[in-house]
């Protein structure tokens, strides 16, 4: 059975979309490979992803701040070498929000790591593995930045240390070792 299906959905001029503005996701770019990934979130566009990633060294991790990263149930796999850098994560961010994402840093990487927050970071509806699933730069203190984790599982090594103002974890599982600093 094959079904062919043409939505057309017009925006009112009082609405607003998912991302606050009236040009209904006008920002929103797709990445479907690494490469395209890397390039939306280093412009610091919203994004969505297409499909599953597998990295396979650190030049391909990628860095975003203060945007929207929908994970659109993909998944991100890191099956590079040993990450001995502290600052460098399967995604690396400062910032924004994370939602319907899975990544898989194994043995040798961090999932998600947050260098000095310049915004708020709100990630719902993820699951992280690897090294550490979070890990937070002890050295990125920023006392207005919020933390929240919602309904996120957490398969490894999660540390946070006191560089925000709160951090939030509701409905999250824990798989390894969450150890606030």
């Amino acid at each position: 059975l094959t079904l062919n299906v043409k939505l057309m959905a017009y925006q009112l001029t009082s609405e607003t979309d998912g991302f606050g503005n009236s040009a209904y996701d006008s920002e929103l770019m797709i990445a479907a490979n690494a490469k395209e990934l890397k390039e939306v979130l280093a412009d610091s566009k919203n994004v969505i992803l297409a499909s599953d990633i597998k990295l396979t060294n650190t030049d391909e991790c990628v860095t975003m701040s203060a945007a929207t990263f929908d994970g659109n149930g993909k998944v991100i796999t890191y099956n590079g070498e040993r990450v001995n850098e502290s600052s460098v994560g399967v995604v690396t961010t400062s910032g924004g929000k994370i939602s319907n994402l899975t990544i898989n840093g194994n043995e040798n990487g961090r999932a998600l790591y947050v260098t000095k927050l310049t915004s708020d970071l709100v990630v719902s509806d993820c699951t992280f593995s690897g090294a550490y699933s979070f890990n937070l730069n002890s050295a990125a203190k920023n006392e207005n930045a919020i933390i929240s984790f919602i309904d996120t599982t957490f398969k490894s090594w999660t540390s946070y240390a006191n560089v925000a103002k709160h951090a939030y974890f509701t409905g999250c599982t824990f798989g390894g070792v969450l150890k606030p600093y």
